[in-house]
């Protein structure tokens, strides 16, 4: 995540927008399990079920409220 999106969810690295206006956890889960623009699709065994709950989870309740 850090490459694209930078180490504090800032945006600008490697054409990452900022996670700070990603507030719902819905709509992480899905950017993150399918994809979405440059963004590849971790849902397809990258990452477990768990580890994209607990990565929207952080970002929509930690990132977005920063």
């Amino acid at each position: 995540c850090t490459f694209c999106h930078g180490e504090h969810g800032e945006g600008g690295h490697g054409g990452g927008p900022s996670l700070a206006e990603m507030r719902a956890v819905n709509t992480v889960l899905q950017v993150v399990s399918e994809g979405g623009k440059d963004m590849p699709a971790f849902g397809t065994g990258t990452l477990t079920g768990q580890q994209i709950r607990d990565v929207a989870a952080y970002v929509s309740e930690r990132l977005a409220h920063e």
